[in-house]
């Protein structure tokens, strides 16, 4: 996954096969990538080959374009996706199954496709993400504060939709948590800030100071440490969180992680098919 990004991103940078060569000899003399070190997690894979790209591309932000028009297709899509959540019998799920539909914004997948109206309802969800869909919902009635990691740009489109659902139900305080670093297609604070994300959340920054595609919680700043402690219900998008946060005990217990299956290691925590919807507690 992590050299077929590099290619994929590479060639939004440049069509100079020497080019692509460069980056991919370079990307690929890595230890990790050559099976010599196994006790990293995907995301510390992918910082390493972020590092590639960004020295070619010049800039620490090289899919900036593509973020923006990630966002911009989500949000045409919005409307429809509001107005199915509102005729739902279960309102709540359909706002769930909308938000993991958009995590198939990936760059770790694709640099190019959008999200169509025909997608947004494909997926399956199991019985079990159900159900655990379900129990988060339970949760959040009771809960007094809430943290929200984010993923994808785009995605954050649908996510916002969620948390209207979320303000809905409970009156607990909504933290959302964006990364203070670009990396990959993920949303930073401030463009979350900037899609108006701040109307049905507080939007804070990881604090972490490095490009990193997940949440280590050593790494993020204090305030995000003192939140995770107190929060009652702990929501992560996609598997660079799954990833990353399933290795901290402090998230344990309270953290529900709703991803697209889009790949095996991560549909195994639940034993989903590919393609599948899933919440996963933790």
């Amino acid at each position: 996954c992590a050299a077929k990004m590099a290619l994929e991103t590479g060639r939004t940078l440049t069509q100079d096969v020497d080019q692509l060569r460069a980056i991919m000899r370079k990307v690929l003399s890595f230890t990790s990538m050559k099976g010599g070190r196994w006790d990293l997690t995907a995301p510390d894979l992918v910082e390493e080959v972020w590092s590639v790209i960004c020295e070619f591309a010049g800039n620490n932000d090289p899919l900036i374009d593509i973020k923006t028009d990630q966002n911009r297709k989500a949000l045409e899509l919005a409307p429809y996706a509001r107005k199915a959540v509102a005729q739902s019998d279960n309102p709540f799920l359909e706002a769930v199954k909308f938000a993991i539909t958009g995590n198939q914004l990936d760059v770790m997948l694709d640099t190019k496709t959008g999200l169509k109206k025909e997608r947004a309802s494909e997926a399956a969800m199991l019985d079990a993400s159900i159900n655990n869909a379900n129990e988060l919902e339970k949760r959040i009635k009771k809960a007094h504060k809430i943290i929200y990691f984010t993923d994808n740009s785009g995605e954050v489109i649908f996510d916002r939709i969620l948390m209207e659902q979320i303000r809905t139900i409970s009156s607990a305080e909504l933290i959302l948590v964006a990364r203070t670093l670009p990396i990959l297609n993920d949303v930073t604070a401030s463009e979350a800030q900037s899609l108006g994300l701040g109307y049905v959340a507080k939007i804070m920054e990881n604090g972490i100071q490095e490009p990193l595609a997940g949440t280590t919680l050593s790494k993020t700043s204090k305030e995000i440490q003192d939140l995770v402690r107190e929060a009652n219900v702990t929501i992560a998008k996609g598997v660079g969180n799954l990833d990353t946060m399933t290795e901290e005990e402090s998230f344990r217990g309270k953290t529900f992680f709703l991803f697209h299956g889009k790949c095996r290691p991560s549909c195994s925590v639940q034993q989903a098919p590919l393609g599948s919807l899933v919440v996963h507690r933790f």
